[in-house]
């Protein structure tokens, strides 16, 4: 443990259990199958329900007026497609996970939030020496998996460790880069600063680019938050735009040079990186652009009410194939008015969560940034990837709203 000893009190237990379990939850599915999933969706059921039956008030009634409406709708257009898979896939994907964002929002508040954040960090460091021993051994920890990429004679293989997918996994490591990026903005020790440096690091050895991008792309976003707390004049406050600015001419450097090390690992990581920006002739990119103009061609059959909730996806069992883009997949399953219902609701506490930041304490405001670089996190991997349709990448969404809702309100309220 870094620092003092901790000690898990009984407000923060149900929050650890949520995030251990989901950060891991290919380890407890394979040992015990349904056991733990259930005993998470009762724990979040509870949270919801107390989250709106303690101190209802207006707001809280506008927001489950969102949420009512967003599920009738879900159910009503999953009824017309006449399949029960289906409706059975959409309840779930649509209407259960949407309730975590309350259910977060209801334990987040409750529960000793720095010392959560210190677990859950001391977990990332676990999993990312995990996702190297993986990498180095080529060998999986729990279940198999045949995705490899190859650069000349070089064999990349992806790690996975407690995720159904090396994409899944890499969005993983990129929220406990950012928890404990937070912890060091937070608490100064430099010591969270290396680990978020690793935990970002270790997202190499999932080959997913995603991930990657979307995690320094937060951690940017929540930097430059965090530099504008400083006062103009502070020397921190000068050091830190020049960090950027160098950070930002490294990154534009490894993309756009052709430099090679002689290292076949790290030339294969560099290799991986630029490709990035190479949407001609990398054959992901390249896929990804068809299934998006696929995608769109599914939306225009169906523009106003969409094609049905859990039509496309790697779950339902009966998905007509994969968007690679949550965006697209809540488009064309929607259509027009459920997307406009659905993503009301995500942007009304994003909207809200920006109005207390204004009038929020210094420490609060630390909060609010942490909550809003997971989210936009979650959300820029979901452009490119339909990453949000896996629970453990939804309960990390809701970790984030659920974090900014939770703000709104005082410890009496929840």
């Amino acid at each position: 443990m870094i620092g003092r000893k901790m000690v898990i009190r009984k407000n923060n237990i149900p929050l650890v259990f949520l995030m251990l379990y989901f950060l891991t939850k290919m380890l407890w599915d394979k040992s015990v199958p349904y056991i733990f999933e259930i005993i998470s969706i009762l724990i979040l059921f509870n949270g919801f329900v107390n989250f709106f039956t303690k101190s209802l008030n207006k707001q809280k009634i506008i927001y489950l007026f969102l949420y009512g409406t967003f599920s009738i709708y879900i159910l009503i257009n999953g009824i017309c497609q006449n399949s029960f898979a289906q409706i059975q896939r959409s309840l779930y994907e649509y209407i259960l996970y949407t309730s975590f964002i309350f259910s977060m929002a209801y334990y987040i508040k409750k529960a000793d939030f720095i010392k959560t954040c210190k677990i859950i960090s001391e977990l990332g460091i676990i999993i990312s020496i995990l996702s190297w021993y993986e990498w180095i051994s080529k060998s999986y920890l729990v279940g198999s998996f045949a995705n490899i990429i190859t650069y000349g004679n070089y064999i990349g293989f992806r790690s996975a460790v407690f995720s159904r997918s090396f994409l899944s996994h890499g969005v993983v490591l990129g929220f406990f880069g950012i928890i404990s990026f937070y912890l060091y903005l937070t608490m100064k020790n430099k010591n969270y600063l290396l680990i978020s440096g690793f935990n970002i690091l270790s997202i190499l050895t999932t080959s997913s680019r995603g991930p990657l991008v979307s995690t320094v792309v937060a951690i940017f976003f929540m930097y430059i938050f965090k530099n504008n707390l400083l006062k103009k004049h502070d020397k921190r406050k000068i050091m830190a735009n020049i960090i950027i600015i160098v950070a930002i001419c490294l990154i534009i450097f490894i993309l756009l040079s052709n430099i090679k090390t002689g290292n076949s690992s790290i030339d294969y990581f560099l290799y991986r990186i630029r490709q990035i920006i190479n949407w001609t002739g990398d054959a992901g990119n390249v896929g990804r652009l068809k299934f998006w103009s696929e995608a769109l061609n599914y939306f225009k059959e169906s523009p106003i009410f969409g094609i049905g909730p859990s039509k496309t996806g790697s779950w339902g069992i009966e998905s007509i194939g994969v968007t690679e883009s949550g965006i697209l997949k809540h488009l064309c399953e929607l259509g027009i008015v459920g997307f406009s219902l659905y993503y009301i609701l995500f942007f009304s506490i994003l909207f809200k969560g920006y109005k207390q930041y204004k009038i929020a304490s210094n420490r609060d405001k630390l909060k609010l940034i942490l909550f809003f670089g997971v989210v936009a996190m979650v959300f820029l991997n979901n452009i490119t990837l339909q990453s949000t349709e896996e629970i453990m990448i939804f309960i990390i969404y809701s970790f984030g709203l659920g974090g900014i809702l939770s703000m709104n309100y005082k410890d009496s309220e929840v």
